[in-house]
């Protein structure tokens, strides 16, 4: 679990640093604060940049790839560079994004620019070998990439050349960090990782779990299950207390589909991050105490991470409310363009713990921005 963390060159993040966190955290700010940004620097993180092409595909920056005939492009027009501050790739040498823990500074995970050279041996055999001085040294075909770090300590690995549409839809996968799900504002996980997610819990208590927290919205769902639409779809059924029915979840509602997804995703989620944007999304204020409630224990119980961000003040208040038997497992903070002018209008985090935020919510003061 992280305690704290650092964001350097992310996106609209020059240099955000949080000094703490908590096992259930809550993001408020305004629109283009950075909150969904967060959260991708979160997966970033969680995955070892293995899910970059995912992020720039998320948000449509691909296009210009997608929608071109050229079999080559220049660095420029790379659709990777979104995921660096200011859109744009550091310059050789310069520090590019790095991610992690304030306090422990050998896990944080770095990608930045360096030129690569390709040799190849009699044998037909092609090494890439990352070069320190290109123009130093008279090198005419070295090729500027990005080079991406698991830690400090860990060996530099070539993750992508930017003059290649190939590396650039296919970039090198590593394997993951820890197990991290994200829930998107749209609150709809793909059916095929629905599929993937329950055979995962099938059998198992944690079924149970999932079954247990869309009976706060309906009581009398007693069971759920998946079967088989087509060859290539799966999809959720429910069966009711005293029926011999079984009913399409997704015919019952956007507040059940968004609970399922939620809670499927929070059991898939142990020893990692469970990542919610816009928790308040299909979940009528009556049931989020509930929901949150649910989320505190079973992240508790899990070793799960969760972090959400939301604009609603009923979703603060019910936050609040599921936060006050849990110590210090609750935090709020939110996100906003410094006033100093010194700071440039870099964003930065306001943080309140559970007591700093009953005071607020009591008194109905506004953090949301």
């Amino acid at each position: 679990m992280l305690d704290s963390l650092s964001i350097k060159n992310f996106r609209l993040f020059k240099e955000l640093t949080i000094e703490r966190l908590g096992r259930v955290n809550l993001i408020v700010g305004k629109n283009n604060s950075g909150k969904t940004a967060f959260l991708e620097a979160l997966l970033f993180y969680a995955s070892n940049a293995s899910l970059l092409d995912v992020l720039i595909s998320q948000r449509s920056e691909n296009w210009e790839i997608e929608t071109s005939a050229r079999n080559q492009v220049q660095p420029d027009d790379n659709p990777l560079r979104h995921l660096f501050y200011q859109r744009h790739f550091p310059e050789f040498a310069d520090a590019g994004i790095e991610i992690g823990s304030l306090t422990d500074l050998n896990q944080r995970i770095t990608l930045r620019t360096r030129y690569y050279q390709i040799v190849e041996h009699e044998e037909g055999v092609r090494r890439h070998i990352p070069i320190d001085e290109p123009h130093g040294n008279g090198l005419v075909d070295a090729r500027l990439a990005l080079e991406f770090q698991e830690s400090r300590d860990s060996k530099p690995i070539l993750f992508a050349y930017l003059s290649s549409v190939d590396s650039i839809k296919h970039p090198h996968k590593h394997s993951a960090k820890m197990a991290v799900e994200w829930v998107s504002t749209c609150g709809y996980l793909k059916d095929e990782q629905v599929a993937e997610l329950w055979d995962k819990i099938t059998l198992t208590d944690l079924k149970e779990e999932v079954v247990a927290s869309l009976q706060l919205i309906e009581p009398s769902i007693q069971d759920l299950g998946l079967t088989i639409s087509n060859p290539q779809k799966r999809v959720v059924i429910a069966r009711f207390k005293d029926s011999k029915q079984r009913i399409y979840l997704n015919s019952l509602g956007e507040g059940l589909t968004r609970l399922f997804h939620l809670t499927l995703a929070l059991v898939n989620s142990s020893h990692g991050f469970l990542l919610i944007d816009e928790f308040e999304n299909g979940l009528h204020y009556s049931v989020q105490p509930q929901v949150w409630k649910l989320i505190f224990r079973l992240a508790n119980a899990l070793n799960v991470q969760v972090f959400a961000t939301t604009h609603s003040w009923d979703c603060v208040k019910a936050f609040q409310q599921a936060a006050q038997p849990n110590d210090d497992e609750a935090m709020l903070f939110r996100l906003g363009r410094s006033v100093l002018k010194s700071d440039q209008k870099k964003v930065i985090a306001i943080v309140y713990d559970k007591d700093k935020l009953q005071v607020v919510t009591q008194a109905e003061m506004e953090v949301r921005g």
